[in-house]
């Protein structure tokens, strides 16, 4: 089996808007600072890209608003700012998993997916400072590649079709 496919151990990505300029093929060990449109899954490259093709197809770019701090892990040591409640954002993370399962993706178990979906972005010391002043304007779907941990950006498709 190729590195491309679901045989991989470089096979696990995630979708995500990404709040700073990361560009395709950027690699670090850092995760770029972001918010999670969906959590990791296993697939084949090409089809970690056609659903995020087809999903930011479906969808214009829109404003979300950055709302209060809260803790996030699983020792609750994870410092993030909560996304404001949005449909926009919600229904692209259900137009997401519900064409990853209509491919019969191998979803990672993740109680953050549908219902419990928080939209949050980490506060890290390597990220930049966001301005919590100002809507951040969703307008991408980043996929992004987990592979020994490298994050790497793999594609990025403009909402309202386009790459």
């Amino acid at each position: 089996m190729s590195e491309k496919n679901s045989g991989s151990s470089c096979n696990r990505y995630y979708y995500a808007y990404l709040t700073e300029q990361s560009k395709v093929g950027e690699s670090s060990k850092h995760t770029p600072q972001h918010i999670t449109l969906f959590p990791p899954f296993i697939a084949y490259q090409i089809d970690a890209f056609e659903v995020a093709e087809k999903v930011a197809s479906e969808f214009d770019p829109f404003d979300i608003e950055l709302g209060k701090h809260s803790m996030f892990g699983p020792e609750n040591n994870i410092p993030v700012t909560l996304i404001r409640p949005s449909e926009s954002l919600n229904l692209v993370h259900r137009a997401l998993f519900r064409e990853l399962e209509n491919r019969k993706i191998s979803i990672l178990p993740n109680q953050y997916i549908g219902d419990g979906y928080v939209p949050h972005v980490a506060i890290k010391p390597n990220h930049a400072k966001l301005d919590e002043t100002k809507p951040l304007n969703i307008e991408h779907i980043a996929v992004v590649r987990k592979c020994d941990d490298i994050k790497t950006v793999m594609a990025k498709y403009a909402l309202g079709g386009g790459k």
